[in-house]
């Protein structure tokens, strides 16, 4: 049975994959994961509107992606504000629901995002021994350009949130440590929610069963190697400079 399409608002590395994954799964539609990138599916129209920045074909290029239902996990530090903007715009002119995911910690995500760049690992199938991963920790962290990246990010969500929320359309957070870093039970609650926006209409889909899942498997353990990085206390230190999510 398929169910009504979404988009997963979201940042790199947040750790929400397998959340993902089994969302989909529920949902039983066709899913593209960051399709508006330029290297993916739909990465030729992200690549014509920075060409010609023709705002009127980009809303119709969208709309006519999303005339079919589908699901969507978007990155929005990853293209133009625009894309992101029209995409919040056609989507919710569509019903589709609206699932921001997020880190509450701003220096785990900036650290994974920082390994995965350095040593091209961005899943467990690739992981490499620790003894092969000494290179990524030899250049200092630039905490400035990090936390400039972070920023952007987190007032671009805002931002998209504030515009679908006033678009009326069905809309819900998480974060990763609402999903891993709190007891299963709190887990389940935090999952029943998302679970009663996305799938209203089949209220058997167990919260607990989907958290039991999740915190079986997919961890890539790659964060205690995260030590090795030179400025990594500055980076924590300094998080505290970032924007709060405004998700109401």
């Amino acid at each position: 049975m398929a169910h009504k399409p979404f988009i997963i608002w979201t940042m790199q590395r947040t750790g929400g994959t397998n959340f993902t994954k089994n969302l989909i799964s529920l949902s039983g539609l066709v899913a593209h994961h960051e399709p508006f990138n330029r290297p993916r599916i739909y990465g030729e129209l992200t690549k014509s509107w920075m060409k010609d920045k023709d705002n009127s074909k980009l809303h119709d290029a969208v709309g006519r992606i999303l005339d079919k239902p589908q699901i969507i996990k978007h990155c929005v530090e990853m293209t133009p504000w625009r894309i992101s903007a029209v995409l919040a715009e056609e989507s919710a002119k569509r019903g589709y629901n609206a699932l921001f995911l997020t880190r509450e910690s701003s220096a785990q995500r900036l650290l994974s995002m920082e390994y995965a760049q350095r040593t091209k690992v961005w899943g467990p199938s690739h992981e490499k021994p620790k003894s092969e991963d000494d290179p990524a920790f030899i250049q200092p962290l630039d905490v400035d350009a990090l936390l400039l990246h972070e920023e952007k990010g987190i007032k671009r969500l805002n931002d998209f949130w504030s515009m679908l929320k006033k678009s009326n359309v069905g809309i819900d957070s998480i974060s990763f440590e609402k999903l891993y870093d709190c007891s299963a039970e709190q887990a389940a609650q935090n999952v029943s929610s998302v679970l009663r926006l996305l799938f209203p209409e089949n209220p058997e889909f167990s919260a607990e069963d989907l958290v039991d899942q999740l915190r079986g498997g997919g961890n890539q353990e790659t964060r205690d190697r995260y030590s090795r990085f030179v400025g990594i206390d500055e980076l924590k230190e300094r998080t505290s400079e970032l924007p709060a999510y405004e998700f109401d």
